[in-house]
């Protein structure tokens, strides 16, 4: 059983940032009275109301597409949604809300965002010594791990860039890039906090094996709108803290991944090809977020993670 025509436009239109973003400013304004510098900024930039009332809004819309689901299900007589949700895996829809904070900001911090309109990069890059205790398929595992680790033990590195103005986030998740085709490349984000470096790497695979079936899946094209929509106009919630990525596996021997504008992750995590038990990491950071005080503290993290690797 397929959606028809007009079920998925009706989603479509409830997952739009047409019908979000007013929605979510909505529920923000009543927040951003009890914050007056929020309501100050928002005067110049209106969508950090958005980013308030986001999770407000994210609600409604859950439960409404709750509600339209169980109309569809008794509509055409069927017995279970799991095409149903399929079919909302495509379009991008996500039931799981990471929550914000506003971060209460330094004059710095205000002014980077002015000076650096479109995120000012800071490239930086470590060899990392495994010392024999990491096999080079577990690179991806590793590295997500200790980062989700590190925004655990520092929170205040935890943090995301919307609509021009940095927050904090509160939980651990990390987002991973991975190529599906050629010219394709989809990602999917996990809380890699806990669990063995194989459990990760078995919720990768699985995570891989979704992401392609949801490439066949004959609402992708809506998938690929949704996100044309989202770009325009930036998210206004924040899915990880960090993109992980893995070139070394393609046998590259060592690149820097590009930061994304519209998605507010501030950092790039990307390791080379392994030479002689060494690892060449690189990271990329938006200089709107963090400074280059803040990037070392990650390499001296990950560094300690691989030493206690095993120990």
């Amino acid at each position: 059983m397929s959606l028809r025509d007009h079920d998925v436009n009706t989603l479509a239109v409830w997952l739009s940032p047409e019908f979000m973003i007013p929605a979510a400013r909505y529920y923000g304004l009543e927040i951003a009275k009890l914050l007056p510098d929020l309501l100050e900024a928002a005067l110049d930039t209106p969508n950090i109301l958005a980013v308030l009332g986001a999770e407000n809004a994210y609600k409604d819309v859950r439960g409404m597409i709750r509600s339209y689901l169980l109309y569809v299900r008794r509509r055409d007589g069927v017995k279970h949604n799991l095409e149903l949700a399929q079919a909302l895996r495509a379009m991008g829809y996500a039931g799981n809300f990471q929550k914000i904070l506003p971060a209460n900001l330094t004059d710095w911090r205000r002014s980077a965002a002015k000076i650096w309109k479109t995120g000012g990069l800071i490239p930086g890059r470590i060899q990392l010594k495994t010392y024999g205790k990491l096999a080079p398929k577990y690179t991806t595992s590793f590295l997500m791990r200790s980062i989700s680790r590190l925004m655990i033990e520092r929170p205040d590195l935890n943090r995301a860039f919307l609509q021009g103005r940095v927050w904090f986030r509160e939980t651990p998740h990390v987002m991973v890039t991975t190529r599906i085709a050629e010219d394709k490349v989809s990602s999917f984000v996990i809380d890699s906090s806990k669990g063995s470096l194989q459990e990760l790497n078995e919720k990768i695979f699985k995570a891989t094996k979704n992401a392609i079936r949801a490439e066949k899946h004959e609402l992708s094209f809506l998938a690929a709108s949704l996100m044309d929509g989202w770009a325009e106009s930036g998210v206004i919630t924040s899915s990880a803290c960090a993109t992980i990525s893995d070139v070394g596996s393609l046998g590259i021997p060592e690149g820097m991944s590009a930061l994304v504008e519209f998605n507010g992750i501030p950092i790039t995590v990307t390791a080379g090809k392994w030479v002689e038990g060494e690892i060449p990491v690189w990271i990329n950071a938006d200089h709107r977020c963090f400074d280059g005080s803040h990037i070392g503290v990650i390499y001296k993290y990950l560094q300690k993670e691989m030493d206690e690797l095993g120990g």
